[in-house]
C-alpha cells in the first residue's frame, strides 16, 4: 500500500476509534458531580454546598465556585493577612498562563482559574483542568504567598 492509501485509510478509521468508546459531554455541572471528579482526582473535599465546594490543598483552604447556571466554574484561593508585593502577582502574570493572580481590595493576594463547559467537555478534560489548578496552586503559593 502507498502512503497516501494509508493516510486516507487512518483518517477514515480515525473517527471509529474516537467515537468506539462512549464518552459523555459535560455541558452543566452540579456540586455532587464536581465533588465526584475532585475525589476522584485525590482532593480533600471539606465541604459541599449547592454553589461551591472547599477543598484542602496543602493544609490552606480553596474552592470550586460553580456558577449559577452551572456552565462554567472556577478555582478561588486567597490569603488574609499576607502582605505581597504587586511585583509578585506580576511576575506570576507574566510568568503562568493557565491562572490570573491579583490583591483583592484588602491587598491580600488571590488566585483564579476558570473552565468554560459551553460546548461540552469531557470528564478527563474537567480532571485535567483539576490536576492544573493543584499544580498552579502550589506554584502560586510558593511564589508569590510566601
Amino acid at each position: 500500500m502507498n502512503k497516501l492509501a494509508l493516510t486516507a485509510l487512518a483518517v477514515l478509521l480515525l473517527p471509529l476509534h474516537i467515537f468506539g468508546s462512549e464518552v459523555t459531554v459535560i455541558e452543566k455541572i452540579d456540586n455532587v458531580q464536581l465533588a465526584k471528579l475532585a475525589l476522584e482526582e485525590n482532593f480533600t473535599v471539606s465541604e459541599v454546598k449547592e454553589d461551591h465546594l472547599q477543598l484542602i490543598l496543602d493544609d490552606a483552604k480553596c474552592f470550586l465556585l460553580i456558577h449559577e447556571n452551572g456552565n462554567n466554574f472556577k478555582f478561588f484561593s486567597g490569603f488574609r493577612n499576607s502582605p505581597t508585593a504587586w511585583e509578585k502577582i506580576n511576575a506570576f502574570n507574566r510568568d503562568f498562563r493557565f491562572g490570573r493572580a491579583y490583591l483583592d481590595t484588602e491587598g491580600d493576594p488571590c488566585l483564579e482559574i476558570d473552565l468554560d463547559l459551553t460546548g461540552g467537555v469531557t470528564s478527563d478534560r474537567i480532571k485535567t483542568f483539576l490536576k492544573t489548578c493543584r499544580i498552579v496552586f502550589l506554584v502560586w503559593r510558593h511564589k508569590v504567598v510566601n
